[in-house]
Formats: structure tokens, C-alpha cells, sequence
């Protein structure tokens, strides 16, 4: 992975990245440490207190471009990270390859969760993503995801990912809203008329929308148009279901290279797998040739 610089790494958005594959102290550390960092050189690293994981992320590499580490540089730094995320388009992009036309979907991960036990949960589902998405499977998937989505994030991370699917997780309401967080870490309920109206904005309709959430499938018909497909619950969906589909549904488009309704049903055999019901489960989807 010749001519990587600092300059090129910034101009990707590869800090960016490396924050999300790489989310804590820790991973960060480890991966260097597999480099051969020496433990006298790692604790020469800032510790990463209250700053942004992203911002931690630029001084490793600046560092690292600086010479701190005598046995690698960023070139070898970021072939380790896409050994480990061999898929990642970020890190793929950097190297040069050309993508293959239908080889790639762009998944946008729009998680909310008011307390922090649902952070938690969130944050478990997102790393199950990550990690189907680091497989080497028949399709590649591009993952995006805002941990603590606001209200005023909406527009602007579907409009800037173009995403192929956009996955909700958090909660909803059998009215038919979705709760997202507040800057105080409160609930923000947003109505899906309103995020149907967020999806109209995008240049095509969005091939596919995952409602992770209580009730998503009973107000599916109000989405469809906007979304060509729509999968969700039509009752209140425990931690632990939303979990197990979350880890079918994505494994059959990456692994299996799937259609998204095979990756539903695929959801649904994980969720049997794990002994839960999928009798409120539904999978709505516009016919072929319309929208």
C-alpha cells in the first residue's frame, strides 16, 4: 500500500474510520502492539481521556508518521487495519481497488438509545455489524453509523451517505414514532411521515429500510414509496431478538450476497435459532417495476 501520507490518510477520511472499526483506547493499542510497538513506545501515546475518538486517531497516525515507532509506519499501519477489516471501503478506496458495480452496499446505522444500558445494547449491535461487515463474503458492505443519533442529524447523514439501506435501533411508538436522542441525552420522537419525507429528499427511493425498533412494521405501509422495502415488528421486539436478526439479516447479504428479502428471511431463521418468535415480524416490499 505505497504512497500513504498523512495528507492522503486525512483527505479519505481514514481518522474518521479507523474511530469506528477501532472504538476504544484499547483496540487502538492492541493493533499497535501486534505491529510491534514497543511497551515503552506505547506509553509515549497521549491517553485518550475526553477527546474524540477521531481526534485521537489523527495524533496516533501523526505520531506514528513522525517516526515514533522504528519498526512501521502509517503505510503498514493501515494494511494492518485492512487485514483486520479486509472489506472496509475506506481502507480498500486508499489502496487503489476499483469497485465492482452491485459488489458494495452502504449500510447507514441510525442508533438511539436515552439511557445508557440502551447505549450499551446499540453499541453491541453495531460491533455484530462490523463484524459481518470484515468477512470476506460475496458482498461488501460500506458501514456508517451514529451512535447517539439527534434529530438534527437526521437529514444530514442520509443525504451525505446515500446509503443503500438505512438501519433504525432504538425505539418506537405505536403511534408511529421513532425516539431519537436530545443534546441531554432525552428522547426525541420524530414521526415516520417525517422520515418518509427525509426519504424523498434522496435522488431514488432507498432500496431498504430496517426499523430495529417496537412497532416498526405496523406503520410500514406510511414508508413504503420512499423505501422500496421495509422490514420491522408489527409488536414491541425484545433486546435480544433485534440483536439475533440484526446479526441474519446482515449476514445474508454480506456472506450470502443475498436479495434483501432472502436477508430477511435469513434474519428470521437466526431469531428462531436463538428461540425467539417471529410470528410479528413483517417484510413489505414494492413490486419490482414500480415505485
Amino acid at each position: 500500500m505505497g504512497g500513504v501520507t498523512f495528507a492522503s490518510l486525512q483527505r479519505a477520511g481514514v481518522f474518521s474510520e479507523l474511530a469506528i472499526l477501532f472504538p476504544s483506547e484499547a483496540e487502538v493499542r492492541e493493533l499497535l502492539a501486534d505491529l510491534g510497538a514497543s511497551r515503552a513506545g506505547l506509553t509515549r501515546l497521549p491517553a485518550l481521556g475526553n477527546m474524540a475518538l477521531v481526534l485521537y486517531w489523527r495524533r496516533v497516525c501523526e505520531l506514528t508518521d513522525n517516526g515514533m515507532f522504528a519498526g512501521f509506519g502509517l503505510a503498514e499501519l493501515v494494511a494492518a487495519a485492512r487485514q483486520r477489516f479486509p472489506n472496509n471501503a475506506v481502507l480498500r478506496g486508499l489502496a487503489g481497488e476499483e469497485r465492482t458495480p452491485g459488489s458494495e452496499l452502504t449500510v447507514l446505522c441510525l442508533q438511539a438509545g436515552p439511557t445508557a444500558l440502551n447505549h450499551l445494547r446499540l453499541r453491541q449491535e453495531h460491533a455484530i455489524v462490523l463484524q459481518i461487515a470484515a468477512r470476506r463474503g460475496e458482498r461488501t458492505l460500506n458501514v456508517k453509523a451514529n451512535p447517539a443519533t439527534q434529530r438534527d442529524d437526521i437529514v444530514a447523514e442520509i443525504l451525505a451517505a446515500r446509503p443503500d439501506i438505512v438501519h433504525f435501533a432504538g425505539h418506537g411508538t405505536p403511534d408511529g414514532r421513532l425516539v431519537f436522542e436530545q443534546a441531554d441525552g432525552g428522547g426525541a420522537p420524530v414521526t415516520v411521515d417525517a422520515l418518509a419525507s427525509v426519504l424523498r429528499v434522496l435522488p431514488g427511493s432507498l432500496p431498504c429500510l430496517v426499523l430495529g425498533s417496537c412497532f416498526g412494521a405496523s406503520y410500514s405501509g406510511r414508508l413504503l414509496g420512499p423505501a422500496r422495502a421495509v422490514a420491522g415488528s408489527v409488536t414491541a421486539l425484545p433486546d435480544e431478538a433485534a440483536t439475533e436478526f440484526t446479526r441474519g439479516f446482515y449476514t445474508g447479504l454480506a456472506v450470502g450476497g443475498t436479495s434483501v428479502a432472502k436477508a430477511y428471511d435469513a434474519g428470521l431463521a437466526q431469531m428462531q435459532i436463538h428461540g425467539h418468535e417471529t410470528a410479528d415480524m413483517r417484510f413489505e416490499q414494492v413490486p419490482e417495476g414500480s415505485e
